[in-house]
């Protein structure tokens, strides 16, 4: 008994407690609002995938490694075993674009100055570079609040809570995290999506692939569809130094996931 108590205890030991997980997602809160000043201030729309690092990605890495947590069982860098579940999420995915796209067809007429700055959004996607688009609202976005959001958040919850707990909490913390009214409800439903399949597959690559996929949907329409109102309002820049900056966090992103997934392959095929 007390064999299984302590190994009990080494599993939940390699991912956050509640509290933890919790306290962490207070920290980057701030952080989030502290480095979006800070960044944007200094550099313009240039800081926006500097917030996104600094204000996202490096304090979640920070505190496991701080904290000595196991990457692997944290962010969920698990071979996916099977491909039915990205069909599974494609099938949810479009689902709830359809929910989605109901809810915002009819609140964008009660939040006025939301749909204002929906309209300053499209005006910016008209004018920009489609790669800028793609590295800033579809690849980056996909990646580093997969990694905190269904990773992080989603492995300590699902931990010490039931899955439909752990599921409902990180969506909510997700959705907030966006600061919208108009996106909390849909950006809930993508969140509540992107973390059953998360759940079921035991993997994060689905999640980032369908958090990808809906981002890019939405660039696509912002590009070729301009009246249609459902898009995601994240502002860009067309400056060079903004593609290069997000090609090189890009790289270095997509390789240190490669390499872990690589690794866990690796670890599997030795186990067995």
């Amino acid at each position: 008994d007390q064999k299984t108590s302590r190994g009990g205890r080494g599993m939940q030991d390699k991912v956050f407690s509640i509290k933890q997980s919790l306290s962490i997602y207070v920290i980057i809160v701030i952080l989030f609002y502290m480095t979006s000043f800070f960044f944007q201030t200094r550099y313009g729309l240039v800081g926006i995938p500097l917030t996104q690092v600094f204000g996202l990605l490096i304090p979640g890495l920070l505190a496991v490694l701080l904290m000595k947590k196991d990457f692997r069982s944290v962010f969920f860098f698990n071979k996916t075993q099977s491909f039915k579940y990205y069909r599974i999420g494609l099938g949810l995915w479009l689902l709830a674009l359809v929910f989605s796209g109901i809810y915002s067809f009819y609140a964008i007429d009660f939040l006025p100055e939301e749909k204002e700055m929906l309209d300053a959004f499209n005006y910016i996607f008209e004018n920009l570079p489609l790669l800028n688009q793609i590295l800033m609202i579809a690849v980056m976005p996909a990646i580093i609040e997969e990694l905190l959001f269904r990773g992080l958040f989603l492995s300590s919850l699902l931990k010490h809570t039931r899955p439909s707990i752990a599921i409902f909490a990180t969506s909510l913390m997700f959705a907030a995290m966006h600061f919208s009214l108009l996106k909390l409800v849909t950006t809930f439903i993508l969140g509540s999506t992107f973390g059953y399949v998360v759940y079921k597959s035991k993997s994060i690559f689905p999640a980032i692939f369908l958090h990808f996929l809906n981002n890019s949907f939405s660039v696509l329409i912002a590009n070729y569809l301009s009246d249609f109102d459902l898009v995601e309002p994240l502002m860009l820049n067309q400056s060079g130094s903004v593609t290069m900056l997000s090609g090189l966090i890009l790289t270095l992103l997509m390789a240190i996931i490669l390499m872990t997934h690589a690794r866990g392959i690796a670890n599997d095929y030795q186990t067995k």
